[in-house]
């Protein structure tokens, strides 16, 4: 399950003319579950590409409205 955060926003003039938000997000998922599974290892090897991507996102832009 991802982590997902809102970091919170500017007003209008504080870092530019129009408002600012940020969010922060980060987390895992696996290629398998998006029938991307080639090269997965077997079972019991470590021969291949791992499952598991992890990710950390970082966003700041214009608030919405």
């Amino acid at each position: 399950m991802p982590d997902i955060r809102f970091n919170g926003g500017y007003p209008p003039g504080a870092i530019g003319p129009t408002p600012r938000i940020g969010f922060s997000a980060r987390g895992e998922i696996g290629r398998t579950a998006f029938a991307m599974g080639e090269f997965v290892p077997a079972e019991g090897t470590h021969l291949g590409i791992g499952d598991t991507v992890r990710f950390e996102i970082e966003f700041m832009g214009p608030a919405p409205g």
